[in-house]
């Protein structure tokens, strides 16, 4: 079982290796993120390297987060971590083509009564009608189909 330092420590270098300000953080830049984050949470500071290595590894071999692989790399001429997969979120939940299939289909059926009261408090129907037309790749239905998004409950079409 993973403690909670562990976790916050997995979200931060998630950050990190999304931020576009700071592309290739080193890993004395995630040791410094990890331990400022955790010290903004109350939580023990004193991060090692060897710490955010094994979590490094830990993400990279789905450990970290169940069945999720952080697709991390090292870039030896930027001397810092990145993610190969530009789209990768550690919050997204990818959806393999049979599931995207499935709500393709259930939205092409919740489209069908969009009119009727217990839908009015969609913002529009037009999320519907854009996922089904759209393909597992050019849609980020954050939160709740996401390929590629955060928990945010929002969606856009790519």
């Amino acid at each position: 079982m993973q403690n909670k330092s562990a976790h916050a420590r997995y979200r931060i270098i998630d950050r990190c290796l999304r931020d576009k300000r700071k592309p290739f953080p080193t890993l004395d830049d995630l040791i410094d993120a990890c331990s400022d984050g955790l010290a903004k949470l109350g939580k023990a500071s004193n991060v090692g390297r060897s710490t955010i290595q094994h979590d490094i590894q830990d993400l990279r071999e789905g450990r970290a987060i169940i069945g999720k692989r952080a697709p991390i790399e090292f870039n030896a001429k930027e001397k810092g971590y990145y993610y190969y997969d530009p789209y990768f979120n550690l919050d997204g939940i990818q959806l393999d083509e049979e599931e995207w299939n499935s709500l393709r289909d259930a939205a092409t059926l919740l489209g069908r009564y969009k009119e009727l009261p217990v839908f009015a408090h969609f913002k529009s129907a037009t999320y519907l009608n854009q996922l089904t037309q759209s393909s597992p790749h050019h849609c980020l239905l954050k939160g709740v189909l996401t390929k590629h998004g955060s928990r945010k409950a929002e969606s856009r079409i790519i």
